[in-house]
């Protein structure tokens, strides 16, 4: 009779076992409820944790790296001329008015004449030709600084000239500015001449252009813009008594 009764007592015992297993305690689901939605919200808004497996760092769209980009350097400008493509096809030719490379295959440069008894050239005391970027120069025939590339020094140079630059370094003489390809500022044109400023991405540059009789009066951008401003700085404004390419 005793095993009867345990016998009929085990259902209800093996119930009370198994309820809190079976039963979460009051709460437990609202909180795993909460922590799961969580997680759905955090996967959606893609925010992550630090450390977490698969988590991936945002960038900010608006912020620019500038590591590695070197800054702008002012360089010489590029030359008109008659074309080349190596030393050989330049020649040096002057005259009372001025001293010019040329390119004998392709022609010859015209002659202002006059009685003077010794050319620009021979007075400059340039004697050399040479191909520099496709274009036939005067070797010596320049003043522009930002072609330097040595460690020389300057020289010193009496009013109206300048330092005379040549394969990218002082030669140590100095040029009458009439005959620069490149001043400091527009102070050093002389009167009579258009002071005509290049604007590059790092520089201005500075050059003074001699009177052109066929542009009589101030200078306007219909007449020596053409002359003064060539591609890539093809555009012309006026700026007081100069002309400004860019």
């Amino acid at each position: 009779m005793q095993c009867l009764h345990s016998l009929r007592l085990w259902p209800w015992l093996l119930a009370v076992l198994l309820l809190p297993a079976c039963d979460p305690a009051p709460g437990d689901t609202d909180a795993d409820a909460a922590t799961a939605t969580d997680g759905a919200t955090s996967m959606v808004s893609g925010t992550t944790t630090a450390g977490t497996e698969g988590s991936e760092d945002t960038l900010d769209p608006s912020a620019t790296s500038t590591a590695g980009t070197a800054p702008e350097v002012c360089q010489p400008l590029p030359q008109d001329g008659w074309p080349c493509t190596e030393d050989g096809d330049c020649e040096i030719a002057g005259d009372c008015c001025g001293c010019t490379a040329y390119n004998p295959s392709m022609g010859a440069p015209g002659n202002c004449g006059g009685g003077c008894g010794q050319t620009v050239c021979e007075q400059l005391g340039v004697t050399e030709a040479y191909c520099d970027t496709g274009v036939c120069r005067v070797r010596g025939l320049s003043c522009d600084q930002t072609a330097v590339q040595c460690d020389a020094a300057a020289p010193a140079c009496p009013d109206g000239q300048l330092p005379q630059v040549s394969d990218h370094c002082y030669t140590g003489a100095c040029l009458p500015i009439e005959h620069c390809d490149w001043v400091p500022d527009c102070s050093y044109c002389a009167a009579g001449d258009t002071c005509v400023i290049t604007q590059t991405a790092a520089c201005d540059q500075h050059r003074c252009l001699p009177p052109f009789p066929e542009c009589p009066g101030p200078a306007t951008c219909n007449c020596l813009g053409a002359v003064a401003c060539a591609p890539p700085h093809g555009a012309c404004a006026i700026d007081g008594d100069a002309i400004v390419c860019s």
